[in-house]
């Protein structure tokens, strides 16, 4: 019989992968409430859009999706949690992937005159993208996050 070795997550992972359960919990209570109250999420469309937006990664999710990009990132928690690689790899394509769109759409924007964000809109996009940015580095160069899902190198 062989003995198991026991990889401890590291602070930071957990720290992630409580984010991403926290963000699906958000999602999911905006669902039910949407659901429920349609009523308040029209009083409340810029706050509740705004929440939304962040807990779903950039996306602008509406009706039946909120719930399945819930369940999604409810996914990548669990399985950051769980040191399990495919979480690792998804969560830092889709970090890098929000980082590049946001910035090349905004770079162009500026570059071409187009619209422009108000400032709460940029406040969001600009803790999303640095949340996004500090979760990619985190994952693809920290060395414990390496050694914890078994990557070489």
């Amino acid at each position: 019989m062989r003995a198991q070795s026991i990889v401890e997550r590291p602070t930071p992972v957990s720290a992630i992968a409580l984010l991403q359960f926290s963000k699906a919990w958000i999602l999911l209570t905006v669902a039910v409430i949407a659901w429920q109250v349609p009523e308040a999420v029209r009083d409340y469309r810029d706050v509740v859009s705004a929440v939304v937006y962040f807990a779903s990664h950039g996306k602008n999710a509406r009706g039946p999706m909120v719930p399945l990009i819930a369940l999604y990132v409810a996914a990548m928690g669990w399985g950051l949690w769980s040191l399990k690689g495919w979480a690792r790899k998804s969560l830092m394509t889709t970090s890098g992937l929000t980082i590049v769109v946001w910035v090349r759409g905004l770079m162009m924007d500026r570059a071409l005159g187009g619209p422009s964000l108000s400032t709460s809109q940029m406040q969001i996009v600009g803790f999303l993208l640095l949340v996004d940015a500090i979760t990619f580095f985190y994952l693809y160069f920290g060395a414990d996050v390496k050694a914890a899902f078994g990557v070489q190198g």
